[in-house]
C-alpha cells in the first residue's frame, strides 16, 4: 500500500494504527502524536513504510540521533571590544511554567535570564513564528543548528506542537521537532539584529545625523516586552552591539560624509512582524546613546 493510500485511511478512521505493530499498545507518547493533528514524524515513518513517497516534499525531521550528532557546544558571549553587557547570564536553578489551556506545568532547570523555555506540551507565549531564535538543549551548552539563529515559519496544531524551522527565507534548508523530544526541554534565545544591517541615525532633535552600519552584536538579546494587535505582532528587545557611525556634517547645502567613528552602544530594538509577512523586521532601535550626539534613535535603511 503506498503512503497516499495509508494516509486516507488514517484520515478516514481518524486513528493511526501504525502504532501497535511497531511500539505497542503502552506507548502513550506516540499515540498522542499520531493523529491527524500530529502526523508522525517522517524519520519515524521511514522505519513503518518501505515505499515512501514524496519525501522532497516534506521538511527535514530531526530525530533523537540526528540531534545528538548536531550539536554545537556554545563558547561564550560574543566578546565586543568596552562592552560590558547588562544582560543576566546567570542559570537560574528551577522555574515552574504552567499553560492553562492543558492544565500542564513543568518544572525547568539552567533557564538563563534571556531565554523562552519549551517543554513537553509548553511552548511559551513570546515564541512566534516569523522570528528567529537559537535553540538551547536544556540542562546542556549544546545548541542546535550549530549554534546559528534560524527562522520559526510555523508552530503546528495539536498538543504537543511541532516546531518548523528554516534558515532564512529563500533557504531549502528546513527542520522541525517537537517540543517533547527531550525530557528537560529547550531553551529558546531571540536575535534580531546582526552584523551588516545598516540604520539612519536621527538625533533627539529629529534631525537625520548620519548613518550607522551594525559588524558586532552580543548574542544575548533580551525580550523585554510584547505587543499582539489584529495579527501584527511587536517585540521590545534590549541589544548591544558595535557600529561604525558615519556623520553627515551640513555645510550650506553640501553634505560632507567622510567623518566616521567606531561606537559600542546598546538599545532596545523595535522588532515588527507585519500579519502577511514571513519575517519580522528591526524596525528601529531607541534609547541609543553615541558620544558624539548623546541620545538618538536608530532607524532602518530600506
Amino acid at each position: 500500500m503506498s503512503l497516499s493510500e495509508q494516509l486516507s485511511e488514517a484520515e478516514e478512521t481518524q486513528t493511526w494504527t501504525m502504532a501497535d505493530h511497531l511500539y505497542g499498545d503502552d506507548d502513550e507518547s506516540f499515540l498522542r502524536r499520531a493523529t491527524p493533528y500530529n502526523p508522525v514524524p517522517r524519520w519515524r515513518l521511514k522505519t513503518i513504510l518501505k515505499d515512501f513517497e514524496d519525501e522532497q516534499d516534506l521538511p527535514e525531521v530531526l530525530s533523537p540521533a540526528e540531534e545528538s550528532s548536531a550539536l554545537w557546544r556554545d563558547d561564550g558571549p560574543l566578546p565586543l571590544s568596552g562592552l560590558t553587557p547588562t544582560v543576566d547570564q546567570t542559570l537560574h536553578s528551577e522555574q515552574t511554567v504552567r499553560d492553562d489551556r492543558l492544565s500542564v506545568q513543568y518544572k525547568v532547570t539552567g533557564l538563563k535570564s534571556n531565554e523562552i523555555p519549551v517543554i513537553g506540551l509548553y511552548v511559551d507565549r513570546r515564541v512566534c513564528p516569523g522570528f528567529r531564535y537559537r535553540v538551547r538543549y536544556n540542562s546542556t551548552e549544546e545548541y542546535a543548528f550549530r549554534g546559528e539563529p534560524w527562522l520559526l515559519a510555523s508552530i503546528g496544531m495539536g498538543y504537543s506542537s511541532r516546531l518548523t524551522f528554516t534558515k532564512g527565507q529563500g533557504s531549502s534548508e528546513t527542520y522541525c521537532f517537537w517540543p517533547d523530544n527531550r525530557d528537560a526541554g529547550y531553551s529558546f534565545s531571540i536575535d534580531v539584529l546582526r552584523g551588516g544591517d545598516s540604520f539612519t541615525v536621527v538625533d533627539s532633535a529629529g534631525q537625520v545625523v548620519g548613518d550607522a552600519v551594525v559588524h558586532s552584536v552580543n548574542k544575548y538579546q533580551m525580550e523585554q516586552s510584547m505587543e499582539a494587535d489584529s495579527g501584527t505582532v511587536r517585540k521590545y528587545v534590549c541589544v548591544h552591539f558595535a557600529c561604525t557611525v558615519t556623520y553627515f556634517q551640513r555645510h550650506s547645502d553640501i553634505i560632507n560624509i567622510d567623518n566616521k567613528e567606531d561606537e559600542v552602544v546598546k538599545g532596545i530594538a523595535e522588532v515588527v512582524k507585519e500579519k502577511r509577512e514571513k519575517e519580522a523586521r528591526t524596525q528601529c532601535i531607541a534609547d541609543v546613546f553615541l558620544s558624539r550626539v548623546g541620545n538618538c534613535t536608530f532607524h532602518l535603511q530600506i
